[in-house]
This record gives structure tokens, C-alpha cells and sequence, in this order.
């Protein structure tokens, strides 16, 4: 895919839910699970190697909003909040459960979570499809500027496969990006 403009894109800094090995995917329970001061320090790291962005975009998350915050105050921004770069919308009643009841039942061999939603969730395809379309819409409404989308895991493996033109669905969740990674989504470099 080619863009006017250079995105980046950015994992959020460490949280309580990742500390506690918890899944927070819902946008009504995510408010109790704030960065942690580890997480802090890691997006106050990353944004000393950050370029300057003209622009910034936070996934409506409490994690997500505060590495924004973090970073936008750099750059003497306001981040804003685009709703379309939420965490992966699991089942409902995965929210709040540990990672390893999670990871079982995603990633069990007679589940395709890929293509074929659970309960309430939805698919790697329809997350992929919303990634790319607000990527492209983002795109649109900037000109010549560099931007940066603050987001979570699973959505920066997304944006990752959108600009290699695929979409292999979900890796193992160790393959997730770490914590505060800053990604040049354009050539595809890790920053920080």
C-alpha cells in the first residue's frame, strides 16, 4: 500500500491488565487498567527516539489514551480519539479473564477466529478490513505530514500485514509487538 503520508504506529506502554495477565478488550471494563509506571518510563523512552508528529490518533482505551498523552505532550499536541483503532473485540466472556483461558480457546483447533467470529467477537478479517479503511481514511485527511496511531497488539500486527498487502490472520500471541514499539508503517522499521 502506498500513503501520502507517513504513518507510524505504536503499541501502548505497559498496563495493569498486562502485569495481572488479564485481556481488557471491551471498551466498558478496559477504564480500570491504567499504565503502569514501568509502562510510562518504556513510552517516555520511545518518544525521545520519536520523530515529530504533525498528528496523533489514540484507540479509545484508557492505555492507549494515556501512551498518547505521553507522547502528544512532546510535540505540544492534543492527541485525538478515533474509535475505529479499539483493541480486538474478543467474546464478551473472555473480557477480564486470564490470558492463558484466552489463548486456549482462540487458538483451539476447531476454532478459526480469523474468519469465523466467536459469540460476540469479531474476526482478524473484519478488524484487518477496519485497520485498512481508517488507515486510507486518515490518509485522505492529512497532507505530507507524519502521524502517529497509538493502538494495541493485535491492531499493530494488522497494520503490518496492510502494508505488506496481506492478511495471514493471527500469529502466536508472543509474537505480539512489546510494549511502547514505535513502527515506521511505511517501510515497515522498528524505531524504539
Amino acid at each position: 500500500m502506498i500513503l501520502q503520508n507517513h504513518f507510524y504506529v505504536m503499541r501502548h506502554g505497559e498496563s495493569i491488565n498486562n502485569v495481572l495477565g488479564i485481556e481488557s478488550c471491551r471498551l466498558e471494563t478496559q477504564i480500570r487498567y491504567a499504565l503502569t509506571d514501568e509502562g510510562k518510563e518504556q513510552v517516555n523512552q520511545t518518544a525521545q527516539a520519536a520523530p515529530k508528529f504533525d498528528a496523533i490518533y489514540s484507540s479509545p482505551f484508557r492505555r492507549t489514551i494515556e501512551t498518547a498523552q505521553i507522547m502528544a505532550a512532546r510535540h505540544n499536541l492534543e492527541p485525538d480519539i478515533e474509535f475505529l483503532l479499539h483493541e480486538f473485540k474478543l467474546p464478551s466472556e473472555l473480557d477480564e479473564q486470564p490470558y492463558e483461558i484466552a489463548e486456549a480457546i482462540i487458538h483451539a483447533p476447531d476454532t478459526d477466529l480469523n474468519r469465523e467470529p466467536i459469540g460476540d467477537s469479531e474476526t482478524f478479517d473484519a478488524m484487518h478490513e477496519r485497520l485498512k479503511n481508517t488507515l486510507l481514511a486518515l490518509d485522505t485527511k492529512h497532507e505530507n505530514q507524519t502521524i502517529l496511531l497509538v493502538t494495541h497488539g493485535s491492531p499493530v500486527e494488522a497494520f503490518i500485514q496492510i502494508m505488506k498487502n496481506q492478511n495471514t490472520g493471527f500469529g502466536p500471541f508472543e509474537d505480539l509487538p512489546k510494549n511502547a514499539e514505535l513502527i515506521h508503517l511505511n517501510s515497515l522499521n522498528l524505531i524504539a
